[in-house]
């Protein structure tokens, strides 16, 4: 019982080893309401209008506050503001 106990973890360690990671697109519908895709920000934003957050280096925009106003995050977390 033991060794069929140890093949059985062998067996899942192995498998779960050699597995890639997963990725799904999600989109939830109710009535009148769709999320998943892109961020609301995303579709509906002017390209020219926000940029990575890294690209805004200046001190007054380090701080808190303004980040909370004129930034966003993707479903990936990277950052964008205007």
């Amino acid at each position: 019982m033991r060794t069929f106990l140890l093949a059985c973890v062998a067996i899942g360690a192995l498998t779960g080893a050699v597995t890639s990671p997963v990725q799904a697109q999600v989109t939830i519908q109710a009535p009148g309401v769709v999320i998943g895709g892109d961020p609301y920000w995303q579709q509906r934003h002017d390209e020219a209008r926000w940029r990575r957050q890294e690209e805004w280096r200046e001190a007054q925009y380090q701080r808190d506050d303004w980040r909370r106003e004129h930034c966003v995050r993707d479903w990936d977390g990277h950052g964008y503001c205007r």
